[in-house]
């Protein structure tokens, strides 16, 4: 019977190489009520980013520099606020970092932070509608929507693929840029949270980019336990984004 089911799964594989979710528009089909909800998506992600285990900062930041050109992440189990007032919940916390060899001026040019969504890789579509701009004309707010596989094959049976609507501020500095995103709707219920940030900045000659974000995520039809989500779906998941990152720019 198992090789039964498998044989049915690269059998959907090779009928729809973009997954069960093929036929999806990929548009946006929520939007919030008013602007209180933007004002609040910096302070929730902030407060739970303040405690970071002491073991894990100490290998990101510890980290040489031949060690982040290949990509360094660490995870955790983490008891935060998914939303503001709400009680603490268990999630999985990842700290995912790599060195880029390329000028923040050069790679900023390239790859404009607004677009760290639409260029991630397991990238299956989405759309993004810019709410604010600043004085340059830059996005320092927008909605966006962002389906992602998690299967070989973009197969979306046990694991479905991650279906998020965010919430998305950034703040730019002279040489850096961080985008901070807060989930609040799920097309496939696939994500019960998720929040976090993804942090550009000058390094030396290079550029250093960082990914640091709670999940709670479903599959197998209910919520999927963050002991086991953490390490081998999280760590994997964010160091494919930051080297696809990398293969865009150099």
């Amino acid at each position: 019977m198992p090789s039964l089911y498998i044989s049915f799964a690269l059998l959907l594989c090779l009928i729809f190489p973009k997954g069960l979710l093929a036929f999806d528009d990929y548009r946006l089909h929520w939007w919030p009520d008013n602007n209180t909800e933007w004002a609040q998506v910096i302070p929730l992600v902030e407060r739970y980013q303040l405690s970071v285990p002491m073991e894990m900062r100490q290998k990101i930041e510890g980290a040489s520099t031949t060690e982040l050109s290949k990509g360094v992440s660490v995870s955790y189990t983490q008891e935060i606020q998914t939303k503001p007032g709400d009680v603490l919940k268990t999630a999985s916390v990842e700290i995912t970092r790599l060195y880029i060899p390329l000028s923040y001026e050069r790679f900023s040019t390239l790859f404009p932070a607004s677009e760290w969504g639409v260029r991630l890789d397991h990238y299956l579509g989405g759309e993004v509608q810019v709410v604010e701009r600043d004085s340059l004309g830059r996005p320092v707010r927008q909605l966006e929507r962002m389906v992602l596989s998690l299967l070989p094959g973009d197969l979306d049976i046990w694991l479905k693929n991650q279906d998020m609507t965010k919430l998305e501020v950034i703040r730019y500095g002279n040489n850096s840029a961080t985008v901070t995103w807060w989930v609040r709707y799920s097309d496939n219920r696939s994500t019960e949270s998720d929040l976090g940030t993804v942090d550009f900045r000058a390094d030396g000659e290079g550029t250093l980019v960082t990914f640091h974000s709670a999940h709670r995520i479903r599959a197998l039809g209910g919520p999927l336990m963050p002991s086991f989500a953490v390490k081998p779906i999280l760590e994997s998941f964010f160091l494919d984004h930051l080297r696809h990152y990398r293969e865009q720019v150099l």
